[in-house]
């Protein structure tokens, strides 16, 4: 895998209600995929999220216990 470099930017998850925007590192790598970012560790962490591998579903929980 090439690393191309890195890019720091403000970004948002949710909509609505359930928004969180904090400053995100992303990895730009030259790579066939079908996804267009993997999320990492730090940033599964700032979510609060649940990952399921599984089910293919990543949950994030928000103010007023929604999730």
């Amino acid at each position: 895998m090439h690393v191309r470099g890195y890019l720091i930017t403000r970004t948002t998850f949710g909509e609505g209600d359930t928004i969180k925007t904090f400053d995100v590192r992303y990895m730009v790598v030259n790579v066939p995929s079908s996804y267009n970012i993997f999320l990492g560790g730090t940033t599964i962490n700032k979510l609060g999220a649940v990952v399921s591998l599984v089910l293919m579903k990543v949950k994030c929980p928000y103010k007023d216990g929604l999730v």
